[in-house]
């Protein structure tokens, strides 16, 4: 069975789709979340980072501090927007891998976020069957675009 889509979330999911194939190579990094900031012109960002450009109105970056680099290690990383005014220090917390993919499941309406966002992931269960993500780091962002689509054609109203 199909995952259904919102009409909202096939125009995301369009959204996303159209940006990663018009990204040059250089700006796409599908290993972190945020590989550098120093403005529009200068950032490098996998998929799931470039969100906050792509759509303002809902993502934003936050300043992510991880423990296991201590109190200095800071880390951009993407979360919607809807939590930032519900977190105590909102634009300096410990953000994990898991709420942002959370975050991105409940935005694009699909579960199998890290098959669709992380690369070489491992098994991942989808309806009663297995997938491999065999996209490596040094993907593309044309490659992710193409992955992401063939993923959605298949396994959601997308298409339709």
């Amino acid at each position: 069975m199909k995952t259904k889509l919102t009409w909202w979330q096939k125009r995301r999911w369009t959204k996303l789709l159209t940006f990663l194939r018009q990204l040059p190579r250089k700006k796409f990094d599908f290993d972190k979340w945020v590989a550098e900031k120093e403005n529009e012109c200068g950032t490098v960002c996998c998929a799931a980072g470039w969100l906050p450009v792509i759509d303002p109105k809902n993502w934003k970056w936050r300043v992510a501090y991880q423990c296991e680099g201590g109190i200095g290690n800071c880390e951009l990383k993407p979360i919607l927007r809807k939590y930032s005014s519900d977190v105590l220090f909102a634009d300096l917390a410990w953000v994990s891998s898991a709420e942002i993919h959370n975050d991105l499941s409940e935005y694009f309406g699909v579960d199998d976020i890290s098959y669709l966002f992380v690369p070489e992931g491992g098994v991942y269960i989808i309806g009663t069957g297995y997938m491999y993500n065999t996209l490596s780091p040094k993907a593309t962002p044309k490659q992710v675009a193409k992955h992401m689509e063939t993923y959605l054609r298949k396994y959601t109203n997308y298409g339709d």
